[in-house]
């Protein structure tokens, strides 16, 4: 094995220190230095190593070290850079001293001691007879074999990691130094001497190239072009890792674009003189480079896009490719429009990926091209058809219909992103178009169409002769004759249409002719295969295809119908008495997929009617009879929304609503229960009446022998019903009147017999508690228990038999074995807690049996249990065994969303216990933390997320209670620093915002937590909150801060965010002991872009005036 060999990617070949000197050398110094480095660390890693490797190795290691050092040295004395006497350098053979001086001039820089070991070591390298001297390791001596990779290799390159991470990590502190030096030079203005400086000792990274091409002048476009800024365009770089590409921006092409109009010839040159890119970003610069300039100099550039378009990595405004497409033919350069309009549309969007994406490209189909036709004319057309044939054709089902019903262009149709139907109606449109303006007649477009396939085709050739076949008649009789025998269902409308209006044009000889052709008949091979499938149903083949026949007959009678002698008229007449009239074609067919969405009556109309017009409407109302094909069921909607809306008024003259079918009145109790659940006051009185005849329904039902779901629509309307008299669980006895008890008590235990759900329903425990919120009898079991309730409140007595004997006859798995049961009974224990504790506590072992053959009955009703968002403290003490068991069964690597969600329900509970103490760490059955040991990493965050969101900022905490919140995050942290998910601590953002703890622990903890985190939240809260403590704390606040620099995923957060940074900069440094840490923070956000040095009042010597940046996408003042 040799170069390449390793099986892992080369980012995983560096480890994490490597990575970090790649990542900080691209970032400071350039993406050129970082390249070498990581080709040498690569290098280092391959088994076996090439003989070579040492040798290649060092080569490498030097360019990063003089990439790292030239940049350091003039950062050190810009203006005695590279001025050093002239003899021969002991070290490398260079200039005298040159080596040296530059190693000097580096350690200035960073403030390195003459004794600091790295500062020696790079001394040494100077020396030629020293072993640390790279020029020696990367030449060869004399003809001997290379030298090995061995452990004293190995320690030497160790040693060049502990130079390059130090480097680094001081002069990202003193980066704010180089937009100083920057200034200076863009102050200075414009030579060939200062572009050369800006290439040899400035960093060649993003950020200051951004710096410098967003300010400078046109003026410096030609030194630049000279010293070759222009020539290499960045490529795109793909991640190996996490898969991602980073397709970068290149601000010396942006330059280009800013001064392009200023000076044309010279943009012109710059671009002509670069290297072939696929870079989209780039290529866009070109773009609109070249619509910022004249035609003559645009087409120039037309080539170099051409070329490129649409490249592998897409194009990001094609709409503008299409536009300087436009501008090129509006200045006369005709073959250069039409190649641009080819590159962009080359690639139809679809399945596959494609170069641009389907929104824009209908958007220089519809707005483009035919700008562009309306000059070069045919080419265009030719180009259409192209581009159609390609993207029908990658229809597989080939029929046109299914996503173009009319052949005809459709206003609305121009909103469609459907790029098949964008170049159907530009074709139609510009073939139009043409043809009236006398460029391209109508008869050559028609001829381009030939062919039958795919049937888009024949249908738009049908189409233009129907709009423009008085100009060519001869070709609508030819098309008409070529198609008179085709029983072809994909052409018969553009054909009815084309002979219906084309048959004026025509000579009696020929409209005689067609007559003939159509009294035989057509072509029936195509429907005899149709109507020999199975799939078509009942009834005779011959009788079928004989109707297909006679209807394909009068359709063409129809279309001719101005020319029928008398014997045709009157078989046309029989026709139509035997099939009805023929189609109307005027209308265009409805879309095969048409989506429906509204109600023929809506909302608004029916809140208009009280409950009697209601009522009477629903009575007689039936859908409207089309193509949507709707059934009663379709105004549902509408009058759920119209039930709660006027529930008040509605529920006062419900009985007007008795008598109407249960598709109506499910969703009148719908919109009732959520009018109750949002306060609207119900009238039961009348509302009681109501539900004692939808009951009678539910029972006339089920009397009737229908048991099965299917069997039963009156299930639904009984279920809303007891939803509706649950809707109150607060069992506030003042909401239903003591006089409606009975009747609805009447109501709610003949529910609790009801059938539904059967023993087999909701088998899996996972699911049993939502299927209990669809089912009868668990609904009704809880109406009775707040029925109960309220009964309690209303006496004051706690005796409730009459529900004690409805609950008695369904507690036990053997009688009422539902699992939807089971699961209700979890979700209402603690309401039974309050009901009845003694009956509640004799029969948890029904509840909740922990004998393995009620296993599941277990899970069911302990998982509608934990689905309660409050626990309270008699709950917790009568289920504390159950708590032990529900850890105990936990499992930290389950996959299973629905254990997932379970865990993290039992971490509410848990963290509720020990909010309010009655759990804790130190307890002795340890179940906290056998929780943590057991949950998985979603749930085991949920206590510090939960307890995060618990704090109010205006309540100071008890200390207690702090003691208790410290103590747990201490232990989480501390799991986390022993391998723990580190995601568990991602909720302490809001600790930090809402908490009542000690300032300065708060900021220790956030410091410490996001060196764990990567992810933890930074937001808007978090830095408002520093911002507040920066004057109190300043030190710990710049810590803090600090981790928003260097990081891409952060990026965003300190543009949308740079005001309260740079108020959270400024104010820290004004305390003299951090005005050192606070210049370290601006130059390590320097490095990423953002300038902050105004919050540095006056700490720090500025080349210019400053001024607010938008880094990287900034819009500057141009300097000299």
């Amino acid at each position: 094995m040799g170069f390449g060999s390793q099986d892992s990617s080369d980012a995983a070949a560096l480890s994490p220190r490597q990575a970090r000197i790649a990542a900080q050398l691209a970032r400071l110094v350039s993406h050129g230095a970082a390249d070498f480095f990581h080709d040498a660390c690569r290098m280092l890693t391959e088994t076996p190593p090439h003989p070579s490797a040492t040798h290649l190795i060092s080569h490498a290691l030097r360019e990063t070290d003089s990439a790292l050092r030239y940049v350091l040295e003039a950062h050190a004395a810009p203006q005695q850079a590279g001025k050093v006497a002239k003899s021969a350098c002991d070290a490398c053979g260079h200039e005298a001293g040159g080596h040296l001086h530059s190693v000097r001039a580096a350690c200035q820089a960073l403030d390195l001691a003459d004794d600091h070991p790295t500062a020696v070591f790079w001394r040494e390298q100077t020396v030629r007879a020293s072993s640390s001297n790279l020029a020696g390791r990367a030449h060869r001596h004399a003809l001997e074999r290379p030298r090995p990779v061995d452990s004293e290799f190995l320690a030497f390159f160790t040693r060049m990691e502990d130079l390059f991470d130090l480097a680094l990590d001081r002069f990202e502190y003193r980066y704010a130094d180089v937009f100083d030096r920057l200034d200076l030079l863009l102050a200075a203005g414009p030579s060939a001497k200062r572009a050369s400086e800006l290439r040899q000792r400035f960093p060649a990274n993003p950020v200051t190239r951004q710096r410098f091409f967003s300010r400078a002048s046109a003026a410096w476009i030609g030194p630049l072009t000279k010293k070759g800024f222009f020539q290499n365009p960045p490529v795109p770089r793909h991640d190996p890792i996490d898969g991602s590409l980073d397709v970068p921006a290149w601000p010396e092409s942006e330059y280009l674009v800013r001064v392009a109009a200023e000076v044309p010839d010279a943009a012109v040159e710059a671009v002509l003189g670069m290297e072939p890119t696929q870079n989209s970003r780039v290529l866009w610069d070109l773009t609109r480079l070249a619509l910022a300039l004249p035609p003559h100099h645009a087409v120039r550039i037309a080539p170099v896009l051409v070329a490129a378009l649409p490249g592998p990595y897409g194009v990001i405004a094609a709409d503008q490719v299409g536009d300087l497409a436009v501008h090129l033919a509006n200045g006369g350069h005709r073959a250069a429009a039409i190649d641009l309009l080819r590159a962009v549309l080359s690639e139809i969007p679809g399945r596959d990926a494609a170069g641009v994406r389907g929104f824009d490209y209908v958007r220089v189909v519809r707005e483009s091209v035919p700008a562009v036709a309306r000059v070069v004319g045919g080419p265009i057309v030719d180009l259409l058809i192209d581009r159609l044939v390609t993207a029908a054709s990658a229809d597989r089902s080939n029929r046109s219909q299914l996503w173009r019903p009319a052949i005809e262009p459709d206003t609305d149709r121009r909103r469609d992103t459907d790029v098949r139907n964008a170049l159907a109606d530009v074709l139609i449109e510009v073939g139009i178009a043409l043809h009236d303006a006398g460029v391209h007649p109508v008869r050559d477009t028609v001829a381009a169409l030939t062919g039958d396939t795919p049937d888009i085709l024949p249908r738009v050739r049908l189409h233009l002769l129907r709009s423009r076949g008085q100009d060519a008649p001869e070709l609508v009789g030819a098309q008409l004759r070529t198609l008179a025998a085709r029983g072809d269902d994909a052409v018969d409308r553009e054909y009815l249409l084309l002979a219906a209006a084309g048959h004026q044009w025509l000579p009696p000889s020929d409209v005689d002719g067609l007559l003939e052709l159509f009294d035989h008949d057509p072509d029936t091979t195509a429907w005899q295969q149709r109507l020999a499938r199975p799939a078509d149903g009942a009834g005779s083949g011959e009788d079928l295809l004989r109707s297909r026949v006679d209807r394909w007959r009068r359709n063409r009678y129809a279309a001719l119908a101005s020319r029928l002698d008398d014997a045709r008229r009157a078989r046309y007449e029989a026709l139509v008495a035997e099939y009805g009239p023929a189609p109307d074609l005027s209308v265009p067919p409805p879309a095969a997929f048409a989506v429906w969405s509204g109600e023929d009556v809506e909302a608004p109309e029916l809140q208009a009617l009280t409950a009697d017009a209601a009522a009477q409407l629903l009575r007689g109302w039936q859908p409207p009879q089309d193509w949507r094909q709707l059934g009663r069921t379709s105004i549902r909607p509408a009058l759920a929304v119209a039930a709660k809306t006027e529930a008040a008024c509605w529920s006062a003259e419900a009985a007007a609503f008795i008598g109407l079918p249960h598709e109506f009145v499910t969703p009148i109790l719908d919109g009732f229960w959520q009018a109750a659940s949002a306060d609207v006051r119900l009238d039961w009185t009348a509302l009681g009446t109501f539900l004692a005849w939808v009951d009678e329904q539910a029972a006339a039902e089920l009397a009737a022998g229908a048991t099965r779901r299917q069997e039963r629509p009156w299930r639904t309307a009984r279920y809303a019903a007891m939803r509706l008299c649950t809707v109150y669980p607060d069992a506030d006895p003042d909401r239903i009147p003591a006089d409606v008890e009975p009747a609805l008590w009447s109501i709610i235990t003949a529910a609790c017999t009801d059938p539904d759900p059967c023993a087999a329903d909701g088998q899996d425990d996972g699911q049993a508690d939502l299927a209990s919120l669809d089912a009868v009898r668990p609904e009704a079991l809880r109406a009775a228990i707040l029925y109960g309730l309220r009964a309690q409140r209303r006496s004051g007595s706690s005796d409730v038999p009459e529900v004690m004997e409805v609950l008695d006859a369904h507690i036990s798995p053997a009688t009422d074995p539902a699992l939807a049961v089971r699961a209700m009974f979890g979700q209402q224990l603690q309401a039974l807690l309050r009901l009845n504790p003694d009956w509640t506590a004799t029969n948890l072992d029904r509840f909740l049996p922990t004998d393995a053959e009620h296993r599941t009955v277990w899970r069911a009703a302990w998982h509608g249990h934990l689905s309660n968002p409050v626990l309270t403290d008699d709950a917790w003490t009568l289920l504390q065994p159950h708590y032990h068991r529900a850890v105990d069964l936990l499992d930290a690597g389950t996959t299973d969303e629905w254990e997932s969600h379970r865990a993290q329900q039992l971490a509410m509970h848990l963290g509720n216990r020990y909010w309010f103490g009655q759990l804790s760490l130190d307890d002795p059955d340890r179940l906290l933390r056998r929780f943590y040991e057991r949950a998985p990493t979603a749930a085991a965050g949920t206590i510090v997320d939960a307890a995060g969101r618990s704090f109010r900022r205006d309540e100071p905490l008890d200390p207690q209670h702090r003691e208790r919140l410290v103590q747990l995050w201490q232990y989480r942290i501390d799991a986390v620093r022993h391998g723990g998910d580190p995601v568990e601590l991602a909720g302490f953002d809001a600790w930090f915002v809402n908490g009542g703890f000690d300032e300065a622990w708060l900021l220790e903890q956030l410091h410490d937590a996001l060196g764990l985190v990567p992810d933890l939240d930074l937001g808007v809260h978090v830095l408002r909150r520093l911002r507040t403590l920066a004057a109190r704390h300043p030190h710990a606040c710049l810590r803090v801060v600090r981790h928003l620099a260097g990081s891409r995923e952060r990026y965003w957060n300190v543009a949308r965010h740079d005001t309260i940074i740079r108020d959270i900069i400024s104010t820290a440094a004004t305390e003299d002991s951090a005005a050192a840490e606070a210049r370290r923070l601006v130059s390590a956000f320097a490095a990423d872009g953002f300038d902050f040095r105004d919050a540095l009042n006056g700490a720090i010597p500025f080349g210019s005036p400053q001024h607010k940046d938008s880094p990287l996408d900034a819009s500057p003042t141009t300097q000299p």
